[in-house]
C-alpha cells in the first residue's frame, strides 16, 4: 500500500489458480473482477462482479498502461497494419474511430478525440490474434526439379497485442493524452520443413509507439489535436539458403532494430448536436534498422564468410488519412463509418545490406499499392449499464498475385465484429468485442534476386522458385479493455 496526501494505492491479487481475481479502487466504489474457470477448461471463463470498496493513485495506473503497451506483440494485418489498439472501437469494426470519442483510446486514432473528454481516466486494454492460415506449394530447381514440396498450417502466430492511453484534461481548452500502442507488426513462422524457407521462415516485427498528445477547443464545437511519438522498430528474419547445383544448404538470421519520431494531426467537429465528424493524418515514418547478419552455410569452397556481420535495412512505414462520422439516430441507436487511406506505394523493397557484401545481402521487391479500409458500424443501448455494438469492414491489400511474398502473404479482409460495453459504476467501464476475420485465398510465385553492388540485380535464374497457394487464413480475434474516469 502507497498513500500520498490526496489518495490511497492498494493493489490486491488474490485467489488462487483456478480462480485469479484483481482489485482496483479510487475513492469510491469500484469492482472486484474473479475469473472463475474450471480446471480442465479450454479457455472460456465466467466473469463475476462483487461491489468493493477500494482507494488508488493515478499515477501507478499510467505506469501499467505504458509498461504493457511497451510489450505488445504483432500481428498480420493488411499490410503490416496493426488497428487493434482499442477494443471499444473494434466492436464497431473501427468505424468511428477518429470521431467517436467513447474513452481514451479514441488517441491513437485522432488525438483532436481527446478534447471530447472532460474527466481524467486510463484505458487499459489488450487483443489477441489466433493463429491460423495453410500453404500448398513446391520449391523447383532452374531446371525444374522438385526441392521441395509441403503443406505449412498455422503459420500465422497466436499474438497479444496490449495497449494503454491515459487523457487529463489541463483546463476548460486544453486536454493531454499519453498513449502506448502497437501501429503496424508481423509475425510468421511457416516452420522448419516449409517448402518455401529459402526465401523465408520466420518473420517478425515489431513497432510500439508512445505518443503525447495535446488537444486544444478552439469554440464549441470545433477541437484540434496533434500526437508527438517516439517509434521503436524492431525485426527477425529468417530463411535457409538454397546453393544452385549443390547439394549444399545453411541458415540466415537478420536482427535490427531503430527508435525514429513521426507525428500525428487531427481535427474533429460537432456538426450537428447528433453528428460528430472527425479527421486525422497519421506521417510515414522513416526507420533506418541496424544490427546482425549471422551466416551458416556449409560445403561451399569459395563461399560466404560464416558468423555474426553488421547489417542494416532502410524502412518506411506509410502515412494514413482516417476520415470518420458519427450520427445519434435516437437515445438508443447510434451509427458510424470510417475511411481510412494508407500510402502502402512508399513501400517498394525490402533492402538489407550486409557488411560482407553483396553475397550475403538481400534484396525483396514488394510494389505494393495504396490501399483503403471502409467501415461500417451500429451501437445499441440496451440499458443505462449496457450497450451492444457490430460492424463491418473491408480491408484492402497492398498485395496481389503478381507480388505476393513469403515475408507478407496478404489478401483483402472482411472483418464482421461484435462488441459489448458493461458501464459497471459511473467511473469504471470495461469493453469486450470479437472480430471475425476472413481473407482472401491468394497464389504467390516468388523468385530470388540478386544485389549488385547493394542494388537490385534481377532476378537469379539459377536460383529456383516457389509456386503455391495461401488458404485458409481466417481467424479470430478478441479484445478487452478497462476504462477508469478519476
Amino acid at each position: 500500500m502507497v498513500t500520498n496526501s490526496r489518495s490511497t494505492l492498494s493493489v490486491v491479487l488474490a485467489g488462487n489458480k483456478e480462480e485469479p481475481q484483481f482489485l482496483i479502487r479510487n475513492d469510491s466504489v469500484i469492482t472486484c473482477v474473479k475469473l472463475s474457470s474450471a480446471k480442465h477448461n479450454t479457455g472460456l471463463a465466467n466473469l463475476s462482479g462483487v461491489i468493493m470498496r477500494f482507494p488508488f493513485n493515478r499515477k501507478v495506473l499510467l505506469a501499467s498502461a505504458i509498461a504493457a503497451a511497451s510489450q505488445a506483440g504483432v500481428v498480420n494485418a493488411a499490410g503490416f497494419t496493426v488497428n487493434e489498439n482499442s477494443a471499444s472501437s473494434m466492436g464497431t469494426a473501427f468505424a468511428g474511430r477518429a470521431s467517436n470519442a467513447e474513452d481514451a483510446s479514441i488517441a491513437a486514432s485522432n488525438p483532436a478525440g481527446i478534447a471530447e473528454l472532460d474527466r481524467a481516466q486510463v484505458t487499459l486494454g489488450s487483443a489477441v490474434i489466433m493463429e491460423g492460415g495453410n500453404f500448398e506449394g513446391e520449391f523447383t530447381g532452374a531446371g525444374g526439379q522438385s526441392i521441395a514440396k509441403t503443406q505449412s498450417e498455422d503459420f500465422l502466430k497466436t499474438t497479444p497485442v496490449p495497449f494503454g492511453h491515459y487523457v487529463q484534461p489541463i483546463n476548460d481548452k486544453l486536454t493531454f493524452g499519453l498513449s502506448g500502442y502497437a501501429p503496424f507488426g508481423l509475425n510468421l513462422d511457416y516452420g522448419d520443413e516449409f517448402a518455401g524457407k529459402y526465401f523465408g521462415d520466420k518473420t517478425k516485427i515489431e513497432v510500439i509507439n508512445l505518443q503525447s498528445s495535446f488537444a486544444y477547443e478552439l469554440r464549441d464545437d470545433l477541437s484540434i489535436g496533434f500526437g508527438a511519438i517516439v517509434s521503436k522498430a524492431s525485426g527477425e528474419l529468417t530463411q535457409s539458403s538454397h546453393v544452385p547445383l549443390s547439394p549444399s544448404e545453411g541458415t540466415a538470421e537478420v536482427k535490427g532494430d531503430d527508435t525514429a519520431l513521426t507525428w500525428n494531426v487531427g481535427l474533429i467537429w460537432q456538426a450537428t448536436d447528433a453528428t460528430t465528424l472527425g479527421m486525422s493524418y497519421h506521417a510515414a515514418t522513416d526507420y533506418k534498422m541496424e544490427g546482425t547478419n549471422t551466416v551458416n552455410m556449409s560445403g561451399i569452397i569459395g563461399g560466404v564468410v560464416n558468423g555474426e556481420h553488421d547489417a542494416k535495412l532502410d524502412i518506411t512505414m506509410p502515412e494514413r488519412v482516417m476520415f470518420s462520422g458519427t450520427h445519434q439516430i435516437n437515445d438508443r441507436w447510434s451509427v458510424m463509418a470510417d475511411a481510412t487511406w494508407t500510402r502502402w506505394s512508399q513501400l517498394d523493397s525490402v533492402s538489407v545490406e550486409s557488411s560482407q557484401g553483396d553475397e550475403t545481402s538481400s534484396y525483396v521487391p514488394m510494389n505494393w499499392n495504396n490501399v483503403w479500409a471502409l467501415s461500417l458500424g451500429t451501437s445499441y443501448k440496451v440499458s443505462n449499464d449496457w450497450t451492444l455494438k457490430a460492424g463491418y469492414m473491408f480491408d484492402q491489400s497492398p498485395t496481389t498475385d503478381e507480388n505476393r511474398t513469403v515475408r507478407a502473404p496478404d489478401g483483402d479482409r472482411n472483418w464482421f465484429t461484435a462488441g459489448a460495453k458493461w458501464d459497471a459504476t459511473e467511473d469504471l467501464t470495461f469493453d469486450f468485442s470479437a472480430a471475425y476475420v476472413m481473407l482472401k485465398d491468394g497464389k504467390i510465385n516468388e523468385e530470388k534476386h540478386n544485389v549488385v553492388d547493394g542494388e537490385d540485380g534481377g532476378v537469379d535464374p539459377s536460383y529456383g522458385e516457389l509456386t503455391g497457394e495461401y488458404t485458409d487464413q481466417n481467424t479470430w480475434i478478441l479484445s478487452a479493455q478497462m476504462t477508469y474516469r478519476f
